[in-house]
């Protein structure tokens, strides 16, 4: 295969669908990747608590968007694990992992929305959403002792 032709096969790989994505792995001779949602339900194996009561041990209500939904037993909410999150109804899960990685090199947000394959206005969403946990985790005060040396 040409370089030009292998980079214009490399830059479609964003486009592929879960099963021709797992197809590729399989013709590679790899295991099929999980989505991030799915190693966060084995994680927690449906010992997520309600959130909206904080009752343990839900059972399980179908599914919505490939992803378990899970009943309360004491108020009847249902949920999923990305209830109540800043990820929660979040289109395109199986590009977060390709979104976060141009989060961390500092990509643009047109040029994060092009290496992701969506729109530029999904991406400005997506770059809010994904920040909004850690700008929400940072400390107000410092507090402690703080030491320096003269150097």
């Amino acid at each position: 295969m040409k370089t030009s032709e292998f980079r214009v096969w490399l830059s479609n790989l964003f486009r592929l669908s879960r099963g021709q994505r797992e197809e590729v792995e399989r013709a590679l001779g790899h295991a099929p990747s999980q989505l991030p949602l799915e190693w966060l339900e084995r994680a927690h194996g449906g010992d997520a608590g309600c959130p909206r009561c904080a009752a343990p041990k839900p059972y399980r209500w179908g599914h919505q968007a490939r992803m378990q939904r899970y009943r309360c037993r004491q108020c009847g909410h249902t949920f999923t694990l990305l209830s109540g999150t800043p990820l929660a109804r979040l289109r395109y899960k199986e590009r977060w992992l390709t979104y976060s990685e141009a989060l961390r090199e500092g990509l643009t947000v047109r040029q994060a929305a092009r290496r992701c394959g969506v729109h530029k206005n999904t991406s400005f969403r997506w770059r809010h959403r994904f920040l909004r946990l850690p700008a929400e985790a940072k400390a107000e005060h410092l507090q402690g002792i703080a030491e320096a040396d003269e150097t």
